[in-house]
């Protein structure tokens, strides 16, 4: 780097450097100047109760924006619209108050005094003599609108009440601008759900009696703005309405159910037994007109969604048009046995963030927590609640009048979980169909010792849906199938249904059903028993022939490589006390090696739909025979 400077250029810069100090002086004593000079207009005001008053800054030429606050009289007055230099002052109640003006390091403040209002004076929520609980404002908006706003229910609310002179009510929103539960700005705004349960004065506005029912989520209460609504456009109106603290179900779960002092697993097994007392499966509604598939015209069988569950009879009714009841709406703990389980999911992490939780291999409505390298299973689902009922069974109602049997009254949890169950309880009169009910005794009936059934194939608990295979049997009185196990060249899955294109290969680990299978007990003299009947008690098990009538299940064996049967792991020889069978030839009978099973050709029927089963299906009369080729 060169240093060398020339003389001239030394002396210019030498003058620069002076003028440049000379500068800065000049401008922070003038910025002291201005500093100085900003004042507020008034340093003490006085108001009446429920009127305002405008305060503004003087000689702010600054580019700092002021941060006006209260700093003493919060119930006092309420500040509104907050600008650079100005800030609406209303009077809550009558006291003293002040008012903090800062403008980066300048404080400037403000005596409020607050005196009491004539006789003819409009007044705030502080005073207000309706007799509907809520949070108001009686100053208007620039329209002349004055609103209340009244929680439809405690806690937990996503739907409102705001009473108002307003006759559009989606002119209007509600602004929740700071609420634990989004990151953006919640809404509540009107609902334009026509509830069965509410008395409309105006059903084309869905105007209730002095104002409208408005619905929002994650909101946390507190303070909402009355925002006007134009097109897209939202413009704040200055007013604000307050509103008691609101939870979500996980944090009022939380607050109500733990304790400190408690482990973890204690806090979440107590959450969820409160959880549980509360929590309905269903809601109720207002049923629809009853009608009938053009599609699927026919009773039929389907697969289950769930792992854990098999078959369902499938209806060919369905309703259309049913109608939301509010009652059931505002109740928020309404969960099956997915949203029971989500619901500990959410509740385990928030609990703390160091627990994992996966959902159960083995049942759908369970999910598996862990949590210092303990794990323990937690879920379930809703216990009973309400139903679909008819119009004229309504007898609770939502009127906005106050009285004594105005829904809109009840805002706790029992209050309402009560009535929804005693929905529930209500005898509703079944409509005639023109169809006779399928039973599963007709199912055991038409399979008989058994056969392949075609029937709906639904794959998963969000929707979609086709149709395949699986095989029934009467299993003495209830209904058997086939679960992870090959069987007649075929594999059937989990979920029960023929798997097309599944090779051995693919599932060589699943169980091999073998129908009718000889095995001989030892002829020593002992006792045996197979589940503690004696073997000349079974009504399945000719002692002479040795046949075990019906479909056995040979089970992998991971430590051997081969397949034991039941009627080994089940059978056993009493000598004072129940013993495990030991005889070698009696072993062997139960048990196939894997040359055994690839003899059997076990998928030798992978990739071909049977020839021969009864229709299920929904398509056709149920138990229809089809015989021949099913290509």
């Amino acid at each position: 780097m060169n240093y060398y400077i020339e003389k001239g250029r030394f002396k210019i810069l030498i003058f620069t450097v002076f003028i440049l100090v000379l500068s800065a002086f000049l401008m922070g004593a003038n910025s002291e100047k201005a500093d100085a000079a900003i004042r507020l207009s008034k340093k003490k005001v006085t108001i009446k109760k429920g009127k305002t008053f405008t305060l503004k800054v003087k000689n702010n030429k600054t580019k700092y924006k002021t941060k006006w606050t209260i700093k003493a009289g919060k119930k006092v007055i309420r500040l509104k619209s907050k600008k650079k230099n100005s800030v609406r002052i209303y009077g809550r109640k009558k006291g003293k108050a002040k008012v903090l003006a800062k403008i980066k390091k300048k404080k400037l403040i403000c005596t409020i005094n607050v005196k009491a209002a004539s006789s003819n004076s409009s007044t705030d929520s502080d005073s207000d003599t309706d007799s509907d609980s809520g949070s108001a404002t009686t100053e208007p908006d620039s329209n002349g609108y004055t609103y209340k706003l009244v929680p439809l229910f405690d806690d937990i609310c996503y739907y409102f009440y705001v009473k108002t002179n307003n006759p559009d009510p989606d002119s209007f929103v509600l602004a929740d601008e700071d609420t634990v539960y989004s990151e953006d700005t919640v809404y509540i705004e009107n609902c334009t759900t026509a509830f069965s349960d509410v008395k409309y004065t105006d059903t084309k506005t869905m105007k209730v009696k002095g104002g409208y029912i408005f619905k929002g989520y994650d909101s946390d209460g507190g303070t909402f703005k009355i925002m006007e609504v134009s097109g897209s456009k939202k413009t704040d109106t200055g007013l604000t309405l307050s509103c008691p603290k609101l939870y979500d179900e996980v944090d009022y779960l939380i607050e109500k159910y733990s304790k400190a002092g408690n482990s973890y697993f204690e806090n979440l097994s107590a959450i969820q037994s409160g959880f549980s007392s509360q929590c309905l499966y269903s809601g109720v509604y207002v049923l629809g007109e009853q009608k009938k598939s053009t599609t699927s015209p026919y009773y039929g069988l389907s697969t289950s969604p769930h792992v854990d569950q098999t078959f369902y009879i499938q209806d060919p009714y369905y309703r259309e048009g049913s109608k939301s009841m509010l009652v059931s709406q505002v109740y928020p703990f309404r969960y099956d046995s997915i949203g029971f389980p989500s619901m500990m999911s959410s509740i385990a992490k928030k609990l703390d963030s160091k627990a994992t939780v996966a959902w159960s291999s083995s049942a759908h409505y369970l999910v598996n927590v862990t949590y210092d390298g303990v794990t323990k299973s937690y879920g379930g689902q809703g216990n009973g609640g309400g139903q679909g009922i008819t119009e004229d069974l309504i007898d609770s109602w939502y009127t906005f009048d106050n009285s004594s049997s105005d829904l809109s009254t009840k805002t706790s949890f029992e209050e309402i979980e009560k009535i929804i169950r005693n929905y529930g309880a209500m005898e509703v009169k079944e409509e005639e169909t023109d169809l006779t009910p399928l039973t599963w005794a007709d199912v055991r009936n038409t399979v008989g010792e058994g056969s392949y059934v075609r029937l709906v194939l639904i794959n998963s608990i969000f929707g979609g849906s086709g149709t395949g295979f699986t095989y029934l049997y009467d299993n003495n009185g209830s209904t058997g199938y086939f679960s992870d196990a090959w069987y007649d060249g075929r594999y059937f899955n989990n979920h029960e249904f023929f798997s097309k294109g599944v090779t051995f290969d693919t599932a060589s680990k699943a169980a091999i059903i073998v129908k009718d299978p000889v095995i001989h007990y030892p002829d020593d003299g002992k006792s045996y028993y197979y589940n503690y009947t004696a073997i000349d008690k079974l009504t399945n098990y000719n002692p002479e022939t040795g046949v075990f009538k019906g479909y056995v299940k040979y089970y992998y064996d991971s430590d051997s490589g081969n397949w034991i049967s039941s009627i080994y792991t089940g059978s056993k020889y009493y000598d004072s006390g129940y013993k495990a069978i030991e005889d070698e030839d009696f072993k062997a009978a139960c048990t196939l090696t894997l040359e055994d099973v690839k003899a059997m050709n076990v998928d030798g029927n992978c990739d071909k739909d049977p020839d021969e089963f009864f229709i299920y299906d929904m398509e056709s009369e149920p138990g229809t025979k089809v015989s021949g080729s099913s290509e």
